[in-house]
């Protein structure tokens, strides 16, 4: 387990954290998995950080992801601590790259995770890497 080497990275204020995934054509129910197990690593983690926010963009045609299902999941993103759920649509496949641009638009989150719809997190991962991040010189966390 990794810990703030500095004393000001211990003092610090807790910062923000912008979870984002780009879909296309994804099974509503392994969605709904990918949210309790990001739901169950950010509640691990609220400690650690100040505003969390979550943003899924689905850029299939035919929309797999909605209103409905967005509604159903958000309680289970609330209850972990989550400050923000967004769900965008794209009218046509951005592709990965221009997906993230499109959720993150002129946000500056102090971190920010690019997880992908297919990634189960593990209950500890972004604890740990918030905790990596937060090492003098760190700039970038990949797990």
């Amino acid at each position: 387990m990794l810990e703030p080497t500095s004393k000001a990275a211990k003092t610090a204020v807790p910062r923000s954290l912008r979870v984002q995934s780009v879909v296309y054509n994804v099974d509503r129910e392994r969605m709904t998995r990918w949210v309790g197990a990001l739901a169950d690593a950010l509640a691990q983690a609220r400690p650690l950080l100040g505003r969390i926010e979550v943003a899924v963009v689905d850029s299939t045609e035919q929309a797999v992801l909605d209103q409905t299902w967005r509604d159903a999941v958000a309680p289970r993103l609330t209850s972990a601590g989550v400050d923000e759920f967004e769900l965008m649509r794209s009218e046509r496949n951005l592709g990965h790259g221009g997906g993230q641009n499109f959720l993150l638009g002129d946000r500056v989150p102090d971190r920010l995770l690019v997880l992908n719809p297919d990634a189960f997190v593990a209950h500890d991962f972004v604890a740990e890497i918030v905790r990596a991040s937060t090492a003098a010189g760190v700039g970038v966390v990949e797990g």
